[in-house]
């Protein structure tokens, strides 16, 4: 399982622009298709109204009814319904000048103006946008955290995207709130609700988690996931598979596992891709064993920020599985890439390769010894064993310090590895330091 979408979010909050679906109030007629929609905009744009020009805009910057997509006709869609008085219309001109789309250079200051102009008219997204660069001090403003609060408290009276974005500060106990899981919960619901699938997955975690004094509830966890999955939020689908491969809160079932990894890595999501390779590389639910695949998909993960794909590539490298040739130099690279984002065996791993001289590194004990407690403070029992070792046979340049390699065995011991706990009734036989 994964919770990562909660600390992406609070380096970058949800920012949007036209979304009609949690900004009602457009000319489009919900009874007709697309098609007959934007022709009926168009009319009631050249007729004068703002948010029929606003609506026309969302429609033309993404394509729909039919029409290309064009940023640029767009943007000027967008400036006549702002200059007419359609608040969404100018947050979705203030977000094309955030971004530089349309043809704009980027202009943060010049987004403010706008997303401010549209808070000012009750524009629920204005606020929300305006409440991110008030946070983060964007735009030309100073960094202002109360009164970004207050933005999102505004933003969330109208749609759920600003419950979300507080809620995410409320759990984090960022922008000067304390700490409040249960109100972070209560705003995730909210958002949940008001059709934000990332607040359903984040309200997922926390049953998933057991947050808020809960117990531990996988059936609805189960059930938020699939919300945001069913959403378009491709690390619920993942999370969701995750849940039918282990049957947690459901029966497994590890075909639609399967089905649920790929859709969440054709969706965008890294650690779809590194699950579904897995799958491939093991054959398991109905997909046939094809290593070269899985090594596909695990340069995909890689690439995608899953450190568990960079580890994987890592390894085949070093001992030249599913059909890749020995390549020592290679190993290293990916193992560095994963212990870099806190994969705890890429580190034993790339320390092992120090230790011996391996992979185009020279030997390096004081290297080797570091990154086996790295890793061993990141859970990594096999290295906490091997500094055990270490301590006791005064290895790897370390002096013999039998009270040390006790520690050690002791802390692999509790991690589950077996060794570390006969080399610690060893010591203890021996009359060394005792628990």
């Amino acid at each position: 399982m994964c919770r990562r979408i909660s600390c992406l979010l609070l380096a970058c909050l949800v920012i949007s622009g036209g979304v009609a679906a949690e900004n009602p109030g457009g000319d489009t007629p919900q009874s007709l298709d697309l098609a007959k929609a934007a022709d009926l905009l168009r009319k009631a744009c050249d007729g004068g109204s703002a948010e029929g020009c606003w609506t026309l805009g969302t429609m033309t910057e993404s394509g729909e009814g039919g029409l290309s997509a064009d940023p640029v006709k767009a943007l000027a869609l967008y400036k006549k319904a702002c200059d007419g008085g359609s608040a969404s219309g100018c947050t979705s001109l203030g977000v094309m000048y955030e971004n530089g789309s349309g043809g704009l250079a980027m202009d943060p200051a010049k987004a403010v103006v706008l997303f401010r102009q549209a808070c000012n008219s009750g524009d629920g997204l204005g606020c929300n946008n305006l409440g991110i660069a008030t946070l983060y001090g964007q735009g030309g403003l100073s960094a202002e955290p109360a009164k970004a609060v207050e933005l999102f408290r505004k933003a969330c009276a109208k749609l759920g995207r600003g419950c979300f974005n507080l809620g995410i500060l409320y759990e984090q106990g960022e922008g000067g709130l304390s700490a409040d899981p249960a109100k972070a919960m209560e705003l995730y619901r909210k958002g949940c609700d008001g059709g934000v699938p990332a607040s359903c997955f984040n309200l997922g975690m926390m049953y998933y988690d057991g947050e808020v004094g809960l117990h531990v509830d996988f059936a609805k966890a189960v059930e938020f996931f699939r919300k945001s999955c069913e959403q378009g939020f491709a690390l619920g689908c993942n999370n969701l598979g995750s849940a039918y491969e282990y049957g947690q809160g459901l029966s497994a079932d590890l075909r639609r596992a399967a089905e649920l990894y790929r859709s969440a890595c054709d969706g965008g999501e890294a650690l779809g891709c590194l699950n579904l390779g897995s799958m491939y590389q093991a054959g398991d639910g109905g997909l046939p064993a094809d290593p070269a695949k899985a090594v596909d998909l695990f340069r995909q993960a890689c690439g995608g920020g899953a450190a568990g794909g960079c580890y994987n590539l890592g390894v085949l490298y070093w001992i030249g599985g599913e059909g890749l040739a020995v390549d020592r130099t290679k190993a290293v690279e990916f193992l560095r890439k994963a212990c870099d984002d806190g994969v705890a065996t890429g580190c034993y791993n790339l320390g092992i390769a120090y230790r011996d001289g391996e992979g185009g590194l020279s030997v390096d004990p004081e290297k080797a010894v570091g990154l086996f407690r790295m890793a061993c403070d990141g859970g990594a029992a096999d290295a906490c064993f091997n500094l055990g070792v270490a301590h006791e046979n005064g290895e790897t340049g370390l002096a013999v310090d039998p009270a040390k390699a006790a520690e050690f065995y002791d802390k692999a011991c509790k991690g589950g590895y077996q060794s570390g706990c006969d080399a610690f009734k060893n010591l203890s036989s021996r009359g060394r330091p005792k628990r």
